[in-house]
Protein backbone atom coordinates (compact mmCIF):
# COMPACT_ATOMS: atom_id res chain seq x y z
CA UNK A 1 0.00 0.00 0.00
CA UNK A 2 1.13 3.59 -0.13
CA UNK A 3 1.68 6.74 1.94
CA UNK A 4 2.22 4.95 5.26
CA UNK A 5 3.07 6.89 8.41
CA UNK A 6 4.10 5.80 11.89
CA UNK A 7 2.18 4.25 13.59
CA UNK A 8 1.54 1.79 10.82
CA UNK A 9 -1.46 -0.41 10.01
CA UNK A 10 -2.62 -3.98 9.57
CA UNK A 11 -3.49 -5.53 6.22
CA UNK A 12 -5.74 -8.38 5.18
CA UNK A 13 -5.72 -9.31 1.54
CA UNK A 14 -6.43 -11.95 -1.06
CA UNK A 15 -7.07 -11.96 -4.79
CA UNK A 16 -10.46 -10.23 -4.51
CA UNK A 17 -10.14 -7.79 -1.63
CA UNK A 18 -7.65 -5.67 0.26
CA UNK A 19 -8.39 -4.26 3.70
CA UNK A 20 -6.32 -1.74 5.60
CA UNK A 21 -6.98 -1.12 9.31
CA UNK A 22 -5.12 1.88 10.70
CA UNK A 23 -3.67 1.45 14.17
CA UNK A 24 -4.54 4.06 16.79
CA UNK A 25 -2.26 7.06 16.54
CA UNK A 26 -1.44 10.33 14.79
CA UNK A 27 -0.79 10.44 11.04
CA UNK A 28 0.49 13.35 8.97
CA UNK A 29 0.29 11.93 5.44
CA UNK A 30 -2.62 10.61 3.36
CA UNK A 31 -3.86 7.15 4.34
CA UNK A 32 -4.93 5.23 1.26
CA UNK A 33 -6.02 1.87 -0.08
CA UNK A 34 -5.85 1.70 -3.88
CA UNK A 35 -5.44 -1.91 -5.05
CA UNK A 36 -5.30 -3.23 -8.60
CA UNK A 37 -8.36 -3.30 -10.86
CA UNK A 38 -10.97 -5.84 -9.82
CA UNK A 39 -9.79 -5.97 -6.20
CA UNK A 40 -12.10 -4.54 -3.52
CA UNK A 41 -10.63 -1.71 -1.44
CA UNK A 42 -11.32 -1.00 2.24
CA UNK A 43 -9.75 1.27 4.86
CA UNK A 44 -10.84 1.85 8.46
CA UNK A 45 -9.78 3.89 11.49
CA UNK A 46 -9.99 3.28 15.23
CA UNK A 47 -11.10 5.63 18.05
CA UNK A 48 -8.73 8.46 19.09
CA UNK A 49 -6.95 8.41 15.73
CA UNK A 50 -5.95 11.81 14.29
CA UNK A 51 -5.05 12.41 10.64
CA UNK A 52 -3.68 15.82 9.60
CA UNK A 53 -2.71 16.35 5.97
CA UNK A 54 -1.70 19.23 3.72
CA UNK A 55 -1.95 17.42 0.36
CA UNK A 56 -4.43 15.06 -1.25
CA UNK A 57 -7.21 13.25 0.61
CA UNK A 58 -6.64 12.46 4.27
CA UNK A 59 -8.37 9.07 3.88
CA UNK A 60 -8.91 7.45 0.48
CA UNK A 61 -10.28 4.10 -0.63
CA UNK A 62 -10.45 3.53 -4.38
CA UNK A 63 -11.81 0.51 -6.22
CA UNK A 64 -11.34 0.06 -9.96
CA UNK A 65 -14.42 -1.80 -11.25
CA UNK A 66 -14.70 -3.18 -7.71
CA UNK A 67 -16.07 -2.15 -4.32
CA UNK A 68 -14.73 0.63 -2.11
CA UNK A 69 -15.35 1.12 1.63
CA UNK A 70 -14.21 3.73 4.17
CA UNK A 71 -15.08 3.34 7.87
CA UNK A 72 -14.36 6.08 10.43
CA UNK A 73 -14.66 5.57 14.17
CA UNK A 74 -13.86 8.25 16.74
CA UNK A 75 -11.45 9.97 14.37
CA UNK A 76 -10.33 13.57 13.86
CA UNK A 77 -9.44 14.71 10.33
CA UNK A 78 -7.81 18.04 9.45
CA UNK A 79 -7.36 18.48 5.69
CA UNK A 80 -5.85 21.59 4.06
CA UNK A 81 -4.76 20.58 0.55
CA UNK A 82 -3.30 23.17 -1.85
CA UNK A 83 -5.34 21.67 -4.72
CA UNK A 84 -8.86 20.27 -4.91
CA UNK A 85 -9.31 17.07 -2.87
CA UNK A 86 -11.96 15.48 -0.67
CA UNK A 87 -10.89 15.00 2.94
CA UNK A 88 -12.48 11.53 3.32
CA UNK A 89 -13.17 9.80 0.02
CA UNK A 90 -14.67 6.46 -1.05
CA UNK A 91 -14.22 6.24 -4.79
CA UNK A 92 -15.06 3.71 -7.51
CA UNK A 93 -13.58 4.24 -10.96
CA UNK A 94 -13.69 2.31 -14.22
CA UNK A 95 -16.22 1.82 -17.02
CA UNK A 96 -18.96 -0.77 -17.15
CA UNK A 97 -18.43 -2.18 -13.67
CA UNK A 98 -20.95 -2.91 -10.93
CA UNK A 99 -18.87 -1.82 -7.94
CA UNK A 100 -20.46 -0.30 -4.86
CA UNK A 101 -19.08 2.64 -2.84
CA UNK A 102 -19.61 2.89 0.91
CA UNK A 103 -18.67 5.41 3.59
CA UNK A 104 -19.54 4.59 7.21
CA UNK A 105 -19.11 6.74 10.33
CA UNK A 106 -19.66 4.45 13.30
CA UNK A 107 -18.98 5.20 16.94
CA UNK A 108 -17.51 7.96 19.07
CA UNK A 109 -17.00 11.60 18.15
CA UNK A 110 -15.71 12.21 14.63
CA UNK A 111 -14.53 15.61 13.41
CA UNK A 112 -13.69 16.56 9.83
CA UNK A 113 -12.25 20.03 9.17
CA UNK A 114 -11.53 21.20 5.63
CA UNK A 115 -9.51 24.26 4.58
CA UNK A 116 -7.01 25.27 1.93
CA UNK A 117 -8.39 24.38 -1.50
CA UNK A 118 -10.29 21.33 -0.30
CA UNK A 119 -13.51 20.10 -1.89
CA UNK A 120 -15.91 18.09 0.29
CA UNK A 121 -15.45 16.91 3.85
CA UNK A 122 -16.79 13.38 3.25
CA UNK A 123 -17.48 12.19 -0.27
CA UNK A 124 -18.45 9.22 -2.40
CA UNK A 125 -17.98 9.21 -6.16
CA UNK A 126 -19.08 6.02 -7.92
CA UNK A 127 -18.55 5.65 -11.67
CA UNK A 128 -19.90 2.07 -11.58
CA UNK A 129 -23.56 1.05 -11.47
CA UNK A 130 -23.51 -0.34 -7.93
CA UNK A 131 -25.08 1.18 -4.83
CA UNK A 132 -23.58 4.25 -3.14
CA UNK A 133 -24.19 4.16 0.61
CA UNK A 134 -23.36 6.76 3.25
CA UNK A 135 -24.21 5.93 6.87
CA UNK A 136 -23.80 7.63 10.25
CA UNK A 137 -24.93 5.19 12.93
CA UNK A 138 -27.16 6.02 15.88
CA UNK A 139 -25.19 7.35 18.87
CA UNK A 140 -22.31 8.54 16.67
CA UNK A 141 -21.27 12.20 16.58
CA UNK A 142 -20.06 13.70 13.30
CA UNK A 143 -18.97 17.35 13.28
CA UNK A 144 -18.01 18.92 9.96
CA UNK A 145 -16.47 22.33 9.27
CA UNK A 146 -15.77 23.11 5.62
CA UNK A 147 -14.36 26.64 5.62
CA UNK A 148 -13.58 26.80 1.87
CA UNK A 149 -15.63 29.49 0.10
CA UNK A 150 -17.08 29.29 -3.40
CA UNK A 151 -19.17 26.38 -4.69
CA UNK A 152 -19.15 22.58 -4.37
CA UNK A 153 -17.37 22.62 -1.01
CA UNK A 154 -19.94 20.46 0.72
CA UNK A 155 -20.19 18.68 4.03
CA UNK A 156 -21.31 15.29 2.66
CA UNK A 157 -21.34 14.69 -1.09
CA UNK A 158 -22.49 11.51 -2.86
CA UNK A 159 -22.16 11.42 -6.65
CA UNK A 160 -23.45 8.25 -8.33
CA UNK A 161 -22.22 9.15 -11.81
CA UNK A 162 -22.45 5.51 -12.97
CA UNK A 163 -26.23 5.41 -12.64
CA UNK A 164 -26.57 3.43 -9.41
CA UNK A 165 -28.86 4.28 -6.51
CA UNK A 166 -27.88 6.40 -3.51
CA UNK A 167 -28.84 5.62 0.10
CA UNK A 168 -27.79 8.19 2.71
CA UNK A 169 -28.78 7.74 6.35
CA UNK A 170 -27.59 10.02 9.19
CA UNK A 171 -28.98 8.66 12.46
CA UNK A 172 -26.29 10.27 14.60
CA UNK A 173 -25.81 13.82 15.81
CA UNK A 174 -23.49 16.75 15.31
CA UNK A 175 -22.97 20.06 13.52
CA UNK A 176 -22.33 20.56 9.78
CA UNK A 177 -21.06 24.06 8.92
CA UNK A 178 -20.33 25.22 5.36
CA UNK A 179 -19.00 28.43 3.82
CA UNK A 180 -19.25 27.37 0.17
CA UNK A 181 -21.56 24.43 -0.35
CA UNK A 182 -24.44 22.25 0.74
CA UNK A 183 -24.69 20.46 4.04
CA UNK A 184 -25.61 17.23 2.23
CA UNK A 185 -25.59 16.93 -1.58
CA UNK A 186 -26.63 13.73 -3.40
CA UNK A 187 -26.39 13.47 -7.19
CA UNK A 188 -27.97 10.52 -8.95
CA UNK A 189 -27.67 10.03 -12.70
CA UNK A 190 -29.49 7.99 -15.33
CA UNK A 191 -32.33 6.04 -13.74
CA UNK A 192 -30.69 5.96 -10.30
CA UNK A 193 -32.79 6.86 -7.26
CA UNK A 194 -31.55 8.95 -4.33
CA UNK A 195 -32.87 8.32 -0.82
CA UNK A 196 -31.84 10.58 2.07
CA UNK A 197 -32.82 10.38 5.74
CA UNK A 198 -31.38 12.80 8.32
CA UNK A 199 -32.27 12.63 12.00
CA UNK A 200 -33.15 15.32 14.52
CA UNK A 201 -29.73 15.20 16.17
CA UNK A 202 -28.12 16.95 13.20
CA UNK A 203 -27.74 20.75 12.88
CA UNK A 204 -26.69 22.31 9.57
CA UNK A 205 -25.43 25.89 9.14
CA UNK A 206 -25.17 27.07 5.53
CA UNK A 207 -23.10 30.22 5.77
CA UNK A 208 -23.32 32.09 2.47
CA UNK A 209 -22.24 35.48 3.81
CA UNK A 210 -19.05 35.49 1.72
CA UNK A 211 -19.32 37.13 -1.70
CA UNK A 212 -17.74 34.10 -3.38
CA UNK A 213 -20.42 31.82 -1.91
CA UNK A 214 -23.48 33.98 -2.52
CA UNK A 215 -25.10 35.53 -5.57
CA UNK A 216 -28.15 34.85 -7.75
CA UNK A 217 -29.03 31.27 -8.72
CA UNK A 218 -28.17 29.93 -12.15
CA UNK A 219 -31.51 29.63 -13.90
CA UNK A 220 -30.64 26.43 -15.76
CA UNK A 221 -31.48 23.80 -13.14
CA UNK A 222 -30.05 21.01 -15.31
CA UNK A 223 -26.57 22.13 -14.32
CA UNK A 224 -24.81 20.24 -11.52
CA UNK A 225 -25.94 22.88 -9.04
CA UNK A 226 -28.60 25.53 -9.38
CA UNK A 227 -26.12 28.26 -8.57
CA UNK A 228 -23.86 29.34 -5.77
CA UNK A 229 -26.78 31.27 -4.26
CA UNK A 230 -28.76 28.04 -3.98
CA UNK A 231 -26.79 26.12 -1.37
CA UNK A 232 -29.07 24.05 0.82
CA UNK A 233 -29.00 22.14 4.04
CA UNK A 234 -30.04 18.98 2.19
CA UNK A 235 -29.83 19.08 -1.63
CA UNK A 236 -30.75 16.09 -3.81
CA UNK A 237 -30.95 15.48 -7.55
CA UNK A 238 -32.34 12.65 -9.66
CA UNK A 239 -32.60 12.68 -13.45
CA UNK A 240 -34.72 9.72 -14.60
CA UNK A 241 -35.01 8.23 -11.12
CA UNK A 242 -36.79 9.27 -7.93
CA UNK A 243 -35.58 11.42 -5.06
CA UNK A 244 -36.85 10.93 -1.51
CA UNK A 245 -35.89 13.12 1.47
CA UNK A 246 -36.83 12.66 5.11
CA UNK A 247 -35.18 15.49 7.03
CA UNK A 248 -35.54 16.16 10.75
CA UNK A 249 -32.31 18.17 11.00
CA UNK A 250 -32.36 21.85 11.93
CA UNK A 251 -31.12 23.99 9.04
CA UNK A 252 -29.96 27.60 9.41
CA UNK A 253 -28.72 30.09 6.82
CA UNK A 254 -26.47 33.14 6.94
CA UNK A 255 -26.92 35.20 3.77
CA UNK A 256 -25.49 38.38 2.29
Amino acid sequence: MNSLAVPTSAFRRNAIFRERHLWVGTYNVSQTCTPAAGVDASISTQPTTTITTTAGSSVLSRGNNSNSTVTLSGTTIDSTPPAAANAVFSNVIGAGGTGSATLIVDGGTNTVNVGGSGLDALAITNANSGLSTFTVSAGTTLNILNSVVGNEHDGIDVNASGGGAINLTHEGNGQITLLGGNGIWTKASGSGDTNVSVGAGVSILVNNDDALSAGPPILDDTLPTAGVGNHAGVHTRAIDGNTTVVNAASVHFNLL
